[in-house]
Parts: C-alpha cells; sequence; structure tokens
C-alpha cells in the first residue's frame, strides 16, 4: 500500500480543523431569532480569533462584510462560509 501524498494529508488535516471550527462555535448564536449580522468584535469572537486578524482577512479581501457608518457588519452566512473555508470571489 502506497504512502498518501501530502496534499492529501493537508486536505485531510483542513478538513478536520474546518470542522472543529466549526462545531466550536456557538449554534444559537448564529442562529438566533433576528440576529441577521454581527460587529466585527462579535464575528470575530464567534470565529474564534483576534479582532485584529478578523480585520486582516478583511482588509485582503477574504471577507467582504457590509460598511455602516464606521463600523462593519458581517452577515450569518458569511461568517459561516468563511469558517467553511470559503472565501470571497468577488
Amino acid at each position: 500500500m502506497s504512502e498518501p501524498t501530502l496534499d492529501f494529508v493537508i486536505e485531510k488535516i483542513a478538513a478536520r480543523i474546518s470542522s472543529a471550527v466549526l462545531s466550536s462555535l456557538a449554534p444559537h448564536q448564529f442562529h438566533a431569532e433576528g440576529k441577521l449580522s454581527y460587529s466585527e468584535a462579535e464575528a470575530a469572537e464567534l470565529l474564534g480569533i483576534p479582532r485584529h486578524v478578523l480585520k486582516g482577512v478583511r482588509e485582503r479581501g477574504e471577507i467582504m462584510p457590509r460598511r455602516v457608518g464606521k463600523s462593519y457588519r458581517y452577515g450569518r452566512q458569511m461568517l459561516l462560509d468563511f469558517a467553511e473555508g470559503k472565501r470571497n470571489e468577488n
């Protein structure tokens, strides 16, 4: 039996990390009635990353929140897609 390729191993690790992140997110927070968007601080907390990391992701265009006044709002589906490894394609 041949050994798995490095790409295969990386893909499996990425899938497990994604699964772990999604399972650690509080589902009730994403599915709370009426809560369609989150502030940058709330979004970072839900994703389990520091706020400055989320800001960097936003500035690189990997996630595209809505600008409301001086703040940003992150949609529920946007955060779920990001946590699953999907990036903005615009």
